[in-house]
């Protein structure tokens, strides 16, 4: 019988220690990886331009104002991995992905529908950010509307996009 005893306990101990992790990990902010401060963020193509990251409600956010195709604000998540941080953002210009045109002309003179229109605006912007050196990247994950062969008439698609994304300390003015 104490053999069978063993066993459970040996069998509860592994599962109580293979949940653990997940119960009581250690907290990770993203502050301990990208501190608050003035920073550059490029996307694409598009050179570094200024962005910074803040703390709002013990929270910690990215704001990107120029610089790219986007301009967007996102929270910086931690993940368990200590060169890993995750940013689900909101976009801060939809106009440029999505249809901007009036309700009335939406379909017509402009790709979408009036759903699709609000929708779009409301999409999330992702990324998974790793740290290389004193950078971060990652690929920034949205959609745009397009119509049909270049015609909001013929009808119209949500078209997927990754682009670079790169986040680096921003460079001490002269």
């Amino acid at each position: 019988m104490k053999p069978l005893i063993t066993l459970m306990g040996l069998l509860a101990l592994a599962a109580a220690a293979h949940a653990a992790p997940y119960e009581n990990g250690t907290k990770h902010t993203p502050g301990d990886r990208m501190p608050p401060g003035d920073y550059e963020c490029s996307q694409g193509i598009y050179k570094f331009k200024p962005c910074r990251v803040f703390v709002q409600d013990e929270q910690y956010f990215i704001e990107v104002k120029e610089g790219g195709r986007l301009q967007f604000m996102g929270q910086l998540l931690p993940t368990d991995e200590k060169n890993q941080l995750i940013l689900r953002g909101e976009l801060q210009n939809p106009g440029e992905l999505c249809p901007t045109c009036p309700d009335e002309q939406v379909g017509t003179e402009c790709a979408g529908s009036v759903a699709e229109k609000a929708t779009c605006a409301a999409q999330p912007v992702m990324a998974n950010l790793r740290k290389q050196g004193k950078q971060w990247s990652g690929d920034l994950i949205y959609y745009l509307v397009r119509g049909v062969d270049g015609r909001a008439d013929k009808g119209w698609y949500r078209l997927g996009i990754t682009e670079k994304f790169k986040v680096r300390p921003a460079r001490k003015k002269k």
